[in-house]
């Protein structure tokens, strides 16, 4: 996030902290992070944290935007950093390490990665060490990536899928292609999306939330099949950052969303 605290050596940590439950410490990622940073994406793969956001600094010869990568194994900023997102106001949203692989997907708003065009979405290949695009007939700002399988990527956010427009997505690694989510246009939708949540494992259920367009706050539930929708319930000026499905432990026939 965008916070300061103190590390067990009582040096300041600013942004982002690491806790360790086995020598019961708390450390920051040291020096070369723009302390107006924020953090808001989060992801490990063998033993390398990937850290986005509206990040901004130097480290290891790097300049960053959007993006830094730390080794948890030797506590430093890995020697080679992805070469910095570009754009305008770029941020990280999500960040989602296909399974079985060595590609680590990267979302939010920004233009390019170094040199190569890939609007939204980008995947950083660990082996080859370069960043490619998934497709190129996705444009716009995604908020969230979900895999539903190793062969099949979600994502949410304001989305354009060679000019439709839609707030959930979906590509096909095989075929390369995107495709916009039926129910999910943005004439079926029509708003910013601000939260989403998983409602089982699979993903074949899942929660958004937003904001329509006449500024009121809603939720959607997707029951596999179809969008049902929560409306008329918040105040004026209500905005939804997070959301998290709890099992419950009796039927409640009478609320649909709850079944």
């Amino acid at each position: 996030g965008h916070f300061t605290t103190n590390a067990t050596n009582g040096s300041a940590i600013n942004n982002l902290a690491i806790l360790d439950g086995n020598a019961a410490t708390i450390r920051g990622l040291g020096a070369g992070i723009d302390s107006n940073s924020t953090f808001l994406a989060l992801a490990i793969s063998d033993n390398v944290l990937y850290a986005g956001g509206n990040v901004t600094g130097s480290v290891s010869g790097s300049e960053l935007n959007g993006l830094v990568v730390y080794s948890m194994e030797n506590n430093t900023f890995s020697q080679y950093q992805p070469p910095r997102f570009l754009g305008d106001d770029v941020t990280v949203n999500a960040i989602a390490a296909r399974p079985n692989s060595n590609h680590i997907y990267v979302a939010g708003q920004f233009q390019s990665a170094g040199a190569l065009p890939c609007p939204g979405v980008c995947y950083w290949d660990t082996e080859s060490q370069q960043w490619n695009r998934p497709g190129a007939s996705l444009n716009g700002t995604v908020l969230a990536l979900k895999w539903l399988n190793s062969k099949e990527l979600l994502a949410i956010g304001d989305l354009n899928i060679d000019g439709n427009q839609s707030v959930v997505a979906t590509y096909t690694v095989k075929e390369q292609s995107w495709q916009t989510f039926e129910g999910a246009s943005t004439s079926d939708i029509p708003g910013s999306i601000t939260a989403f949540t998983p409602a089982n494992t699979a993903v074949s259920k899942f929660w958004l939330a937003g904001v329509y367009t006449n500024g009121s706050s809603f939720l959607a539930a997707y029951d596999g099949s179809s969008f049902s929708f929560v409306r008329n319930m918040f105040d004026d000026e209500t905005e939804i950052r997070g959301l998290e499905v709890l099992p419950i432990n009796k039927n409640h026939d009478g609320v649909s969303n709850l079944n």
